[in-house]
């Protein structure tokens, strides 16, 4: 059993993690006609996203269309075609265009592409690219186009039976090659790289069977920051390390018991770099109440029992002297059929003076947030598993955060708004 410590949910909106995500590949398979890809990677060359011609570089492949979510609202069209595209809610680009006559110039992560291939061969592409815990960001009371990280082929009703009335499996559609969106059984099977249309009826935060959330909402990945002193273990070998630490929370939405597996990507050797350690809960180790476990390579933290929430506690311990001043580690939350992606970061204020990283500076200034606070977790009970509770009110104050140009952040409390 896992004991978390006292963690208050709060989101400043204006600030960004991981301007340096990790990178994972991504097969994607493309059969003759329309294909709807969910692309889970965001390819990218020194930092900038690639051009559509970059990454779906096939001659056969004619069309790439992108639903432009900010233009408004689309339903889906029972049947596509190339003229389907010509409304501003999509975005569109077609091999051999005019200049300027495509309107979808490059390709980005965890976004939904429909693609028209020539021709009777298959395709298999490999794109690699930044990867980051993804959570989609429903459209309430619409049909979305999405998918989820799949480990293999899973039903829509052995997915989606957690999510009751919210998505209605009557009310998801498929892609066929000939341009039908055709409604899915529920014994049909969502395929990893697949994207669907998915109603939601009203508001939904359902990120698949087993919910993952992190002390603030929608993050990117765990960054453990730069302090580098917050607790102090003995590690195996009798030294003493200081760690930042961090919590993960999860949530069992599914009838059954869920395994979960945290997996470093690619297994590492933690020599000269960011070392992630889990902890314990030990009432009588120093500091009281955790103990340092083993460094995190397959960690095995389910299985996960049915309507409970576990937590796993981890720390950040900083192998490193020179070089760069910030290190990462990509790592997999993996379940039974799904997966997210969780890169972690950690940094060493002023480690060498050529170590300023080339995103540190981009954020250089002064830079406004609200502070949220409307849920807490609490200490277990009578060892029962602890369960995040909303608060009796809601709590927000607006902070001023100062980076200066070696990307170090200061925070400031400007005023208190309720």
């Amino acid at each position: 059993m896992r004991y978390p410590l006292i963690i208050c949910s709060a989101y400043l909106s204006t600030l960004t993690l991981f301007t340096h995500a990790m990178n994972a590949s991504q097969d994607v398979l493309l059969v003759p006609g329309w294909n709807a890809v969910w692309l889970e990677v965001a390819p990218t060359s020194d930092d900038a996203a690639l051009s559509v011609e970059a990454v779906f570089n096939e001659p056969a492949i004619r069309l790439v269309a992108k639903l432009d979510q900010p233009s408004g609202t689309a339903e889906f069209i029972s049947q596509v075609d190339e003229q389907s595209f010509n409304q501003g809610a999509w975005q569109v680009w077609r091999r051999g265009s005019a200049f300027g006559e495509n309107t979808l110039e490059t390709v980005v992560g965890n976004e939904a592409y429909l693609l028209k291939v020539e021709g009777t061969a298959t395709l298999n592409l490999t794109i690699e690219g930044r990867v980051k815990t993804f959570a989609p960001a429903w459209r309430p009371n619409q049909y979305n186009l999405v998918n989820f990280s799949l480990k293999a082929p899973v039903s829509f009703q052995d997915f989606w039976l957690p999510a009751g009335a919210t998505h209605p499996v009557n009310k998801m559609f498929r892609l066929e090659a000939s341009g039908d969106w055709v409604g899915v059984q529920g014994t049909d099977m969502m395929q990893p790289g697949q994207a669907y249309w998915i109603y939601s009826e009203g508001a939904s935060d359902y990120t698949g069977p087993v919910k993952l959330r992190f002390p603030n909402p929608r993050p990117e990945g765990l960054d453990f920051g730069s302090t580098v002193d917050e607790a102090t273990y003995l590690n195996a070998n009798n030294d003493s390390i200081s760690v930042s630490t961090e919590e993960l929370f999860l949530t069992n939405l599914s009838p059954s018991p869920q395994p979960v597996q945290l997996v470093r990507m690619p297994a590492a050797n933690f020599a000269d770099e960011l070392q992630v350690y889990e902890l314990n809960p030990n009432p009588t180790g120093t500091p009281p109440g955790m103990s340092l476990g083993s460094l995190v390579s397959d960690l095995t933290i389910g299985p996960v029992a049915t309507g409970t929430t576990e937590y796993v506690t981890l720390g950040a311990y900083r192998n490193w002297s020179s070089g760069s001043r910030t290190r990462e580690a990509l790592y997999r939350l993996e379940f039974a059929h799904h997966y997210f992606w969780v890169p972690m970061r950690a940094t060493i204020p002023g480690v060498g003076s050529d170590t300023v990283q080339s995103g540190d500076a981009q954020h250089q200034g002064l830079w406004a947030g609200t502070v949220i606070l409307d849920r807490v977790s609490v200490l277990a009970e009578g060892g029962a598993n602890p369960i995040p509770r909303d608060t009796a009110g809601v709590n927000a104050m607006r902070f001023l955060v100062h980076v200066d140009a070696a990307g170090q952040a200061r925070l400031g409390l400007a005023e208190r708004l309720v």
